[in-house]
């Protein structure tokens, strides 16, 4: 067993001393009795730790590293190079060597011998200028030095509000200015002597929007309104539409216009408006309908702005609102918060004209100590805050009156005579229509049977505003017509019970009966209408016992109450 360790260590000592002989030669390698110890390995590495300095680890990179675009080869520091030095060959003779082995490489290579490499002979017309070897220094000063971009902040805040497309004519005021419409709507009421006496106090121009039926009831705070000078009157229609928005601009345009000229009639002054439940903008520089409503609903009203605005209309809609409960009538928010609004609107531009606020207020807000306390305190913060009150005359630069004299044309009244001439003219001359006017015949008036005949026909077919228009005529609802049919009869064989009801609250009879002897209960039994046949028992009962009380009133037991 001992010979066969000891051959087979004398065996690695003959092949590596084999391999190792050209480098021993040189004397860059140990021994072999330095292998047989185990030393090979660490002289090994110190001669690559000299040869090559050993690799930094990689640094991780910060977000914002990634973000400006940097990475991990740009961070390392490269090492320095030792200066290649050019050898001088003046007869142009160039030296190319074979490149250094890596420590990597075997270590036994032997260096090669550098070849000499003979440059080809210029041409005798090249004139060879010898380089400058003084050393140039591109070094830049701080004063050559470009100057750094300064640097944004990522999160800059945008200090400049935002502005509308401007208007067609000259504004009033500048835009960076900041100037506030109060106005407020739905007056005289409770609240406007409390509003008046605050506007009063604090010196702040104000426009009220009166409603034509409201003055009629209380032309005393009208008037008080009219006597404050910082206060405007304008009008805000007669009858507010009965809170009935979509039926009162959806009829009749000619109604609509009615309705406005008569409270202009009482509120008098420049034709200033604001419309009833819609936000709506009809001035010479500004055309905006109210965005809050539907397609199909605006299209139908806009035919009626637009009426307004050809009649010398100014009509003024609001660019924010302060808010009100529908059930207590006091403001949703206090001063304050209102304050913040409506400097965050300025900040943001969404108004309709640039640095001009409208505000939207209702008298009967003010009503209690406690909101006129939340008036008054926003009228003092805004006017710390450098804002100018006005009246809403003070929006545009031009008065109704001045416009409608340029830019309105009155149409002529044209009557249903000329009308036909118009066509006429308009057709050639042998299709012309031939233009005759009626003579003024009397209207013959239709008679009691007629009119009983016709009031059955509109029952039948439901009509209840027909009906409400013939009996309002005359036609007799007792009374049978031509066919011998009794109006209450006919509304039965329909079953409508509003329309029975409406002719019984009127004073139809229960017990008559038509020309075939049916009375109405008899009509409804046979048409088996429960809700008809109990409402008529109810009826009949109540008849019945009016009749006994008058017959006993009459012999003098019972007082009769009517």
């Amino acid at each position: 067993m001992l010979s066969f360790q000891r051959f087979g260590r004398w065996m690695m000592l003959v092949v590596l001393a084999a391999g190792l002989q050209p480098l021993q030669a040189a004397g860059d390698h140990p021994s072999p009795m330095d292998i047989l110890n185990g030393r090979v390995k660490k002289t090994v590495k110190s001669r690559q730790a000299t040869e090559r300095p050993a690799a930094r680890p990689r640094r991780h990179l910060s977000p914002m590293e990634v973000l400006q675009g940097r990475s991990g080869r740009h961070t390392r520091k490269k090492h320095p190079q030792p200066p290649e030095t050019t050898p001088k060959n003046p007869a142009h003779k160039a030296v190319r060597s074979r490149r250094t082995p890596s420590s990597s490489e075997s270590a036994g290579r032997q260096k090669r011998e550098t070849i000499p490499f003979e440059a080809p002979p210029l041409p005798s017309d090249v004139e060879v200028i010898p380089l400058d070897e003084t050393p140039v220094d591109v070094t830049i000063s701080e004063e050559n030095a470009a100057p750094e971009p300064a640097k944004k902040p990522l999160h800059e805040k945008r200090t400049k509000p935002r502005t509308t497309q401007a208007s067609t004519l000259p504004l009033l005021h500048a835009p960076r200015t900041k100037v506030l419409f109060f106005t407020s709507d739905d007056g005289p009421v409770r609240g406007t002597d409390r509003l008046l006496k605050i506007l009063k106090e604090e010196g702040v121009k104000a426009t009220l929007f009166c409603i034509g039926k409201r003055v009629e009831k209380d032309p005393e705070t009208f008037r008080q309104a009219l006597a404050t000078p910082e206060v405007l009157v304008a009008n805000h229609t007669y009858s507010h539409a009965n809170n009935h928005y979509r039926r009162f601009y959806t009829g009749k345009t000619l109604n609509v216009v009615n309705d406005i000229d008569r409270a202009q009639k009482l509120i008098g002054g420049p034709k200033y408006l604001r419309l009833a439940g819609r936000d709506v903008w009809r001035l010479p520089d500004l055309k905006r309908n109210d965005w809050a409503i539907n397609v199909a609903q605006r299209n139908k009203e806009i035919a009626k702005y637009d009426a307004l605005a050809n009649r010398g209309y100014f009509i003024y809609g609001w660019d924010i609102e302060w808010g009100f409960s529908h059930t207590t009538q006091k403001p949703l928010f206090g001063g304050a918060e209102m304050a913040r609004r409506v400097e965050t609107l300025y900040r943001s531009g969404k108004m309709a004209q640039p640095g001009k606020v409208v505000l939207l207020a209702h008298d009967y807000m003010w009503r209690t100590p406690g909101s006129a306390r939340q008036l008054r305190l926003f009228l003092q913060i805004m006017k710390e805050r450098g804002w100018r009150f006005e009246t809403i005359d003070q929006y545009c630069n031009i008065t109704p009156e001045a416009y409608a004299k340029t830019h309105i044309k009155k149409a002529p009244i044209v009557r249903p005579a000329q009308k036909l001439a118009r066509k006429a003219r308009i057709l050639p001359a042998e299709k012309a229509p031939r233009i005759v006017t009626p003579p003024n015949k009397p209207i013959k008036k239709p008679t009691r049977t007629e009119l009983v005949t016709m009031l059955n026909d509109a029952i039948s077919k439901q009509q209840f505003i027909q009906m409400r228009r013939l009996i309002a005529q005359g036609a007799d609802i007792n009374a049978r017509d031509a066919q011998g049919r009794l109006p209450l009869n006919v509304a039965i064989q329909t079953n409508n019970a509003v329309m029975v009801r409406m002719l019984v609250e009127r004073g139809a009879n229960i017990f008559n009966v038509d020309a075939e002897g049916m009375s109405p209960m008899g009509v409804a039994r046979q048409h088996k209408n429960t809700i008809i046949i109990r409402y008529l028992i109810r009826q009949i009962d109540k008849q019945r016992q009016h009749r006994l009380r008058k017959t006993l009133f009459a012999v003098g037991d019972v007082p009769f109450a009517g």
